[in-house]
């Protein structure tokens, strides 16, 4: 019967364990056989020759603190030098996560151009009178007290992170508040019975809005690729901080 190689299929945390004891066994063996050099070599040296054997001395300790402490190190330094990368990635995707969030401010103005302002006409100059828009101030006051936020950006990457999810919720919102909802609305009363003129504007601005959302997937995808971090958790679907899907909406 064949068997894994040693450590294969062991969870991470037990292999990391082994890891660490067979360092520690490494680091003693040196330490002492460094030790016994060591003695050997100050016997043969004269007293006057301190220097030497402070340096000895020295670099036994020194060893021994890496042979207990070093795996623990090793994995500071790591950490810091990963977020050092991240941070760094994060000021350059915040340039472009920037843009997009400003130019998101034009589909929560009153224009003639956005959907919740044709989905306001349907309901009011038609026979879908009974659907529900919410009045576009709602998004738009929630836009302009995100953008508060925005500036205050501290240049890492759990700051972008957090404001991204917060910016995709207002998406989220937008698209169930705007255009969902209405379109199931009027669909389920039926959409022969709006008339062209609106369903024209409609899918107008359906287009612009889906150009806006490919692009912020551009954006999400590249983000995701620069700061995911080196050594993921299988399984678990790491990397993916940003979100690089929308279901683009349907026509009237």
């Amino acid at each position: 019967m064949d068997y894994p190689p040693q450590g294969v299929g062991l969870p991470m945390q037990e292999k990391e364990k082994k890891d660490k004891g067979r360092l520690n066994q490494l680091a003693i063996g040196t330490f002492i056989a460094f030790v016994s050099l060591t003695i050997v070599l100050i016997t043969q040296l004269k007293i006057t020759e301190f220097n030497i054997i402070i340096t000895l001395l020295f670099i036994m300790l020194s060893l021994l603190i890496l042979g207990f402490f070093g795996n623990t190190i090793y994995h500071i330094l790591k950490g810091y030098s990963e977020k050092r990368r991240c941070n760094k990635f994060a000021k350059s995707n915040f340039k472009d996560f920037k843009k997009l969030v400003i130019r998101f401010r034009e589909f929560t103005e009153n224009r003639p151009d956005n959907i919740q302002l044709i989905m306001q006409d349907i309901k009011n100059k038609t026979e879908f009178s009974q659907i529900n828009v919410i009045w576009h101030t709602f998004i738009e006051e929630r836009y302009k007290f995100y953008i508060k936020k925005l500036n205050e950006f501290d240049g890492t990457k759990d700051n972008l992170v957090v404001l991204a999810k917060e910016f995709e919720s207002i998406l989220f919102m937008y698209n169930e508040l705007y255009i969902n909802e209405p379109v199931k609305n009027i669909r389920n009363i039926g959409r022969d019975k709006v008339p062209l003129q609106y369903k024209e504007s409609y899918n107008k601005a359906r287009l612009k809005y889906i150009d806006f959302l490919n692009d912020y997937k551009n954006f999400a995808k590249i983000a995701n690729e620069d700061l995911k971090e080196k050594e993921e958790t299988f399984g678990l679907g790491g990397g993916i901080l940003f979100r690089d899907f929308f279901d683009f909406p349907e026509e009237l």
